[in-house]
């Protein structure tokens, strides 16, 4: 479950160089977790733990957590035990509420192809204090979950791992041919992209079948299809011998899907759908490890998309905007607010539905009234000086600048990013009827930027404000 062409270092057994890089390659030396740019066995779940014990027991961890605890005397998010222990020791007041993203997960950009999975699954769980006996564990199911917190504030985890598909077929064939065909870096990743190692359903159905006239009369069309119905996602489903219909008659020897690649799975779908429209909560939060607002029509040499963000799987990422939406007008307006990581860099994006949109098309908010609700993405992403790299503007790497409006209509500007190490912070004031996102620096955490919504105006932008470090 590792391709040994991905790391900067030279994997291959047969050079002269391969004993020098044993240790790295092979994840022997505990220091390889310190080393930007290189890719542990994801198979090596043993490395994985001891990787696991010395981040949470380490210095500045520690600090980190000590700061929204409150008190020095809670040493570790897995309360002392290390991973494996389960327990939580002296109890932050605060909940420790988190998901693995796909590094956690033990494999980069995986998916869930990934061997002993629920290994890590655990890992994680352990580490973030959950319980032994929390339903959240075991093979049946991801690290999904719900809390309701206070002043009307309820939050969704997603698990975006456990069910993922792996890459939608027809996204990197293009680049791989010409990988393949020069023998080149992440030839491996590609010889298993275009053999077993890519998702058919959006090419063959959702991009493929779907967008020709027979399907709009095909009665399980609304299931396959149409990413604003209800029944979206429901019903497994595949083509017929011929490809010129749907059905559902399928059994487990067939190889189906649901119509489209999936990030989340039917039972997950399912459960958000239900939790997120039956919710009363005034302040909805959804919090993603994969990046739902990217920069959609964006492609890189390699193709479309990141090759890990929800705008890869364009299919469900139009049916989850949608629902947020939906959930949204149901909620007198307010938008609600999406966290995520992932990106080495932060920002803070809001959409609106409506046609007139430059993203309309591409993340299906055409459909819904220019009145309904928007939603908001906060990404604080890289707490480290290893991941968080500074650039020297926005305009390179080229998917740092957002060209769609979507920064801006968070009260915001096209270039409003925060390189360099950095945390996300939300501040619901029930008094003042505001959620403030803020984005702090990671060493001295001095506010960055901040965009406050009105909770009393439909999540509307009342205040954004640009801050220059060491002084205001």
């Amino acid at each position: 479950m590792v391709y040994l062409d991905d790391p900067i270092t030279d994997c291959d057994p047969l050079t002269p160089s391969w004993l020098d890089s044993f240790d790295t390659c092979f994840c022997t030396n505990d220091d390889n977790v310190r080393i930007p740019g290189h890719s542990c066995d994801s198979g090596n779940w043993e490395h994985a733990e001891r990787v696991w014990d010395g981040f949470i027991n380490g210095e500045e961890y520690r600090e980190f957590v000590e700061y929204f605890c409150g008190r020095e005397e809670y040493g570790t998010m897995g309360g002392g035990e290390g991973v494996g222990g389960g327990g939580r020791g002296e109890e932050c007041e605060k909940k420790i509420i988190g998901i693995y993203d796909d590094h956690d997960y033990g494999w980069n950009d995986g998916n869930r192809r990934l061997e002993d999975r629920v290994k890590y699954k655990d890992m994680f769980l352990d580490a973030v204090g959950v319980s032994p006996t929390s339903t959240r564990r075991g093979y049946h199911n991801g690290a999904e979950t719900w809390y309701s917190l206070a002043d009307g504030v309820e939050v969704w985890v997603l698990d975006e791992r456990w069910n993922r598909d792996p890459l939608p077929c027809g996204l990197r064939e293009d680049w791989c041919e010409g990988v393949i065909q020069q023998e080149g870096k992440k030839m491996g990743w590609c010889l298993d992209y275009t053999t077993s190692g890519c998702c058919p359903y959006d090419s063959d159905i959702f991009s493929g079948y779907c967008l020709t006239p027979p399907a709009s009369s095909d009665p399980l069309y609304p299931y396959a299809c149409d990413y604003t119905s209800p029944l979206f996602g429901t019903k497994p489903l595949k083509l017929n011998s011929d490809k010129t219909a749907l059905t559902d008659e399928v059994d487990h020897d067939d190889v189906y899907g649901y119509g489209f690649c999936t990030m989340l799975g039917q039972t997950q779908r399912e459960w958000l759908r239900r939790t997120l429209l039956e919710s009363k909560a005034e302040v909805k939060v959804v919090i993603s490890g994969s990046v739902l607002l990217s920069n959609p029509g964006w492609a890189g040499d390699w193709g479309p998309c990141s090759g890990d963000d929800w705008d890869c799987y364009n299919a469900e990422q139009k049916w989850l905007i949608n629902l947020l939406m939906e959930s949204g007008d149901q909620n007198s307006g307010r938008s609600p607010i999406v966290v995520v990581g992932d990106y080495h860099f932060s920002d803070i994006r809001s959409i609106c539905p409506g046609p007139s949109q430059p993203y309309s098309g591409a993340l299906g908010t055409s459909k819904r009234p220019d009145t309904g609700a928007c939603v908001y993405q906060h990404m604080a992403s890289g707490m480290s000086h290893t991941t968080a790299v500074p650039h020297s503007n926005c305009e390179f790497p080229p998917y740092l600048k957002d060209r769609n409006g979507m920064r801006e209509a968070a009260g915001q500007s096209e270039c409003s990013i925060v390189q360099g190490p950095n945390w996300g912070e939300m501040v619901v004031d029930g008094k003042e009827r505001t959620v403030e996102l803020r984005t702090r620096e990671g060493v001295d955490g001095e506010i960055v930027t901040s965009t406050k919504l009105d909770m009393d105006d439909r999540m509307r932008v009342k205040e954004s404000k640009t801050y220059t470090l060491g002084g205001k």
